[in-house]
């Protein structure tokens, strides 16, 4: 397939891309604003008293799949000059839902508060699942580290965890498996990818998970050769359901500079990685852009893996799909990697018959795409549905959402079928693109923050998708 690029934008690695773009604290300074967005519906607003001296904000979101309510976290400024994690519920149209908690909003307690010596602390939210009337947003906190919490559609605490490991540490991703069993992923502050299992009614540690561990229901995942490694996401509801998979990017010097690879690790579900997965059996595989690459401008690049989405096929067959970026060409481009889940000897393999090298088993499983950082990838139709998928991302200022056949050419679905991409701002310059979701319409909404004349708001936006 032809690879379409829409920018000649450079920026000198990833790792510089990611620190322009790096979510900022929110601030309200404005009413709520609705406006028209290429024909489909904008919601830009500030709804929360947010501080602007927070480094780290980010507006992650979830939809409920019955009713279409969007929840959206994020970390609001409390007495004290500290900060809490909130989360604002709004109604499938985009308006703030007034019935719920106080005036649409839900505080929790800061877990500083939590201390045997109580005090304050600045609480971040960085992801957010569901399932069924439950909502689950974990984060960090500067009192704890790795934090979780538990809250129900009608408005409840269900509980707060105290800590999931240990001060320092950040829990950047979570998801619950079919069976109700919420997975955390994160990293402990230093090289290490960690899992961890929580009690749905309790949020405490199943310690079951990795009951010989040195911390049972605790993993700790370290990747060789690395220098640091960043957790992004994680995939537990999937099948075969017997795995977990942990997304992120691991970082590593080579020939007298620094690169960066794509690294997802299959977790056994009663602790310990799945043997067998990965190019080399290890449970892990790690994926390089530029290696093997005959477009690539670089010996190795700078690569970083942001989401995971899970796919199967009507003959059964299963993949995995990490959506990303690289600078293997030059210039910060979109990166999406297809893997095979099918438990043989191509388990967790890069798919050799998919990608801008397909057939080729040298370079293939891989797609650069467009210019610009994907954040996100989802399948609107489900993880058994037809297979078509979408990304979204943020390039230059703008977000973009573009949609694709499983094959990874450019499908059609938004604008009544006539385009495959939708870009725009929530009213200024977006700042980050932190959540994509799929609404119970088959409509694509996506979630972040964006500057303004006011410093910093959140911004959601919903397109039709066919």
């Amino acid at each position: 397939m032809s690879i379409r690029r829409q920018s000649s934008r450079r920026i000198g690695s990833i790792r510089n891309a990611l620190n322009r773009l790096a979510p900022r604290p929110l601030s309200r300074c404005s009413p709520p604003v609705m406006q028209a967005l290429e024909s489909r519906t904008l919601m830009a607003f500030s709804p929360l008293n947010h501080s602007p001296d927070l480094t780290g904000g980010s507006a992650v979101s979830r939809v409920d799949p019955s009713t279409g309510d969007i929840y959206v976290a994020t970390s609001e400024q409390v007495s004290g000059g500290y900060h809490s994690i909130a989360i604002t519920r709004f109604t499938s149209s985009g308006s703030i839902d007034t019935t719920w908690g106080s005036s649409g909003t839900l505080t929790l307690t800061q877990w500083g508060q939590f201390l045997s010596d109580p005090q304050g602390s600045d609480d971040v939210p960085d992801a957010i699942a569901m399932q069924d009337d439950n909502i689950v947003v974990v984060g960090s906190s500067t009192a704890w580290g790795m934090v979780a919490a538990e809250v129900t559609t009608s408005g409840t605490v269900n509980w707060q965890t105290d800590h999931i490991i240990q001060q320092p540490g950040v829990a950047a991703a979570v998801d619950f498996d079919e069976n109700g069993n919420i997975y955390v992923a994160g990293n402990d502050g230093g090289s290490d990818m960690v899992v961890a299992k929580l009690e749905d009614s309790t949020g405490v540690l199943n310690t079951g998970f990795n009951s010989g561990g040195t911390k049972p229901g605790t993993e700790k995942i370290s990747v060789s050769g690395s220098t640091t490694v960043t957790v992004t996401s994680i995939v537990a509801n999937n099948h075969p359901d017997d795995r977990v998979y942990v997304g992120g990017y691991t970082e590593y010097s080579i020939g007298g500079g620094t690169a960066s690879d794509f690294t997802i690790a299959c977790v056994d579900r009663g602790g310990g990685l799945k043997s067998g997965f990965g190019t080399d059996g290890s449970g892990i595989v790690r994926t390089n852009f530029a290696a093997c690459n005959p477009n690539a401008c670089v010996g190795y690049s700078n690569d970083a893996l942001y989401s995971l989405a899970e796919w199967e096929d009507s003959s059964s067959n299963d993949y995995l799909y990490a959506a990303g970026a690289t600078n293997a060409e030059g210039s910060t481009s979109s990166a999406i990697a297809r893997y095979t889940l099918n438990g043989t000897g191509t388990d967790g393999k890069p798919d050799d018959t998919w990608g801008f090298g397909n057939g080729d088993s040298a370079h293939s499983g891989r797609l650069i795409d467009r210019a610009g950082i994907a954040t996100g990838i989802i399948l609107p139709g489900g993880m058994t549905g037809n297979g078509k998928f979408v990304v979204s991302g943020i390039d230059d200022g703008d977000f973009y959402v573009d949609s694709y056949n499983p094959d990874g050419s450019y499908y059609d679905g938004f604008s009544s079928g006539t385009s495959y991409e939708e870009s725009g701002t929530f009213g200024g310059t977006t700042q980050s693109l932190d959540s994509v979701n799929a609404a119970p319409s088959g409509n694509v909404e996506i979630s972040g923050v964006n500057t303004t004349a006011c410093s910093y708001d959140i911004g959601l936006a919903e397109y039709s998708f066919s």
